[in-house]
């Protein structure tokens, strides 16, 4: 008993000098960090400013220089003196070009008098601001009135990739407005050149612009989707960078990019402590952590076990069940991955019909037991021919295995039992996976066969028109 007392003291003495110890080191290490991580942070954070400006600002010279080519205005402005044949011919040339010279895929020209959008391929479109939501750029940019800007957006004529447009104005010597014109730079390039310097310095960066949404992301679901409106932003004529202590050691800093019109986001996070003091551990309590090692085994495995828990629950619907759109996410990795055709040839969306007034006339509860039950029935139909998952309220999507055929039986089936055993009815739309489609793009043509649907009746099921013919 005694020794066992002394063996506690002595053990108590030790852990406490240990700590002692260990305590002076880190605070001496995190004040020597906190000298010079402002710092550090501060040139950093240019180098980030530097490269991204490098980026955006050849795009920016090359559009003034198209907006200032007299030859180009001079196009512009008798455009009705010639056919349209021969007007795209001329927009044609000057834009391959570009192309051919500088490597910019993404040139483009849009003439206010007859509205044609012209590429190096020739006439794309007509910009249509008042029924086409993809246009709505151009009724900005003009009222705008600023010589350039710079649009984040889906580039329809490659590959629906996202793309930085550098919008340039184009105004005659006289200050006639005559259309807009520029080039685009490929999202992936600046998410590249961001990861880079993530991957180096453990940081993580954005582009935002004024109202703080996000710009430039290497997380693709973040760009014109999330807001950084907690960044220590300031004035847009102040040259400084704005400094924010996160944490420990962690820092948010940033800087208003006055050509680009966005604030550079540099952000790390509270790590530097983490490795320290495991460091300091490792080399002055190795013999004495022996026993304490085996009881941080035994606390991982539960952690473990928690997080695998938790993980299940986090991609599990708590209703119904099914794979939740977290799962899909995690399945996939972003909306933007290529889908796998031979796993998954058909996608099919399905939503219950007038759901919101089942809500209204037999309550929220009786909702969720038609949820469940349809739910139930689709995996009693759909069984191991495809992935079943809930995208949210009341719309699920499934990921066949099978080819069209069984699909369109197989969702007959559903819908037919649902009607039959339910108080509802649904709708279904399908198309078939395409050769090196991404997710969003067949998840798009899956949900125009369900609006055809639901704009003729409801309670039916849809092939996409063009998988059709």
């Amino acid at each position: 008993m005694k020794q066992n007392k002394i063996f506690t003291m002595v053990m108590a003495i030790i852990t406490v000098c240990f700590l002692i110890a260990t305590g002076l080191s880190i605070y001496s290490l995190y004040r020597e960090e906190q000298k010079n991580q402002e710092e550090m942070a501060r040139v950093l954070a240019g180098r980030i400013h530097d490269s991204i400006k490098s980026e955006l600002t050849k795009p920016i010279m090359v559009g003034r220089a198209m907006a200032n080519d007299n030859l180009l205005q001079e196009v512009l402005h008798s455009e009705d003196q010639r056919s349209e044949a021969e007007n795209i011919r001329l927009m044609q040339d000057q834009l391959y070009l570009l192309k051919c010279r500088l490597g910019y895929n993404t040139a483009f020209l849009v003439s206010d008098k007859s509205r044609r959008y012209y590429t190096y391929k020739g006439f794309n479109k007509y910009v249509d601001i008042k029924n086409d939501e993809h246009d709505i750029w151009y009724k900005l940019f003009v009222e705008g009135g600023k010589s350039y800007d710079l649009d984040v957006d889906i580039d329809e004529v490659h590959g629906r990739r996202w793309t930085v447009f550098l919008n340039t104005r184009i105004e005659d010597k006289n200050g006639v407005y005559l259309g807009a014109c520029g080039v685009g730079v490929n999202m992936d390039h600046l998410q590249e050149v961001f990861e880079n310097y993530e991957k180096e310095y453990g940081i993580k960066i954005n582009m935002i612009n004024p109202e703080g949404l996000v710009q430039i992301d290497t997380n693709t679901v973040n760009i014109e989707n999330a807001y950084l409106k907690d960044a220590p932003i300031g004035r847009k004529d102040s040259q400084e960078y704005v400094y924010r202590l996160e944490g420990m050691t962690g820092y948010t800093i940033t800087k208003y990019v006055e050509d680009l019109g966005w604030y550079l986001v540099v952000k790390k996070n509270s790590d530097w402590g983490i490795a320290a003091v495991s460091s300091l551990l490792l080399l002055n309590t190795v013999a004495y952590f022996v026993v304490l090692g085996v009881l941080l085994l035994i606390v991982r495995d539960i952690l473990q076990n928690e997080e695998r828990k938790i993980r299940k629950t986090a991609l599990t619907d708590r209703l119904t069940g099914l794979p939740s759109r977290n799962f899909l996410n995690l399945h996939l990795g972003s909306s933007n991955s290529v889908f796998d055709k031979n796993i998954h040839p058909m996608v099919g969306v399905f939503d219950i019909d007038n759901f919101k007034n089942v809500n209204d006339t037999f309550g929220h509860i009786e909702g969720d037991e038609i949820l469940k039950k349809v739910s139930d029935l689709s995996r009693e139909v759909i069984g191991l021919q495809g992935d079943i998952v809930r995208w949210g309220g009341d719309e699920f999507v499934i990921l066949f295995h099978c080819g069209l055929e069984e699909a369109m039986n197989l969702s007959e089936k559903l819908r037919s039992m649902v009607e039959s055993e339910t108080k509802v009815t649904l709708s279904l739309g399908l198309c078939t996976v395409k050769e090196q489609e991404v997710f969003k793009s067949a998840l798009y043509r899956a949900d125009q066969a369900l609006y055809y649907v639901k704009e003729h009746g409801r309670n039916g099921v849809k092939l996409f028109e063009e998988d059709a013919e």
